[in-house]
């Protein structure tokens, strides 16, 4: 066999896997779609946040608008933030 015959059929070959490895750009991968879900529950837990901060009533106009940014500039640790610290819940009695 020639060498020159090895090589190119080396390439070939390597041509064929890369297309099979997922680098056709019409098929997501796996990255993506946890792209997707983790932006979406981002988007979630900031709405949620917002929503929670609305409906306090225990807070008044200027310190909600305090919380606010707080939620809108740092998504995750505002929102985590508001929920852990600054969402009062009433208690029963």
């Amino acid at each position: 066999m020639d060498p020159a015959t090895v090589v190119s059929s080396a390439t070939i070959d390597a041509g064929i896997l890369d297309q099979a490895a997922g680098s056709n750009p019409l098929l997501p991968t796996l990255r993506e779609p946890m792209a997707l879900v983790l932006g979406g529950a981002l988007i979630a837990l900031v709405v949620v946040a917002i929503i929670s901060l609305s409906r306090d009533r225990h807070y008044t106009a200027v310190q909600r608008l305090l919380w606010l940014p707080a939620i809108l500039a740092v998504p995750v640790l505002g929102a985590v933030l508001w929920s852990a610290v600054g969402r009062r819940v009433p208690v029963r009695r």
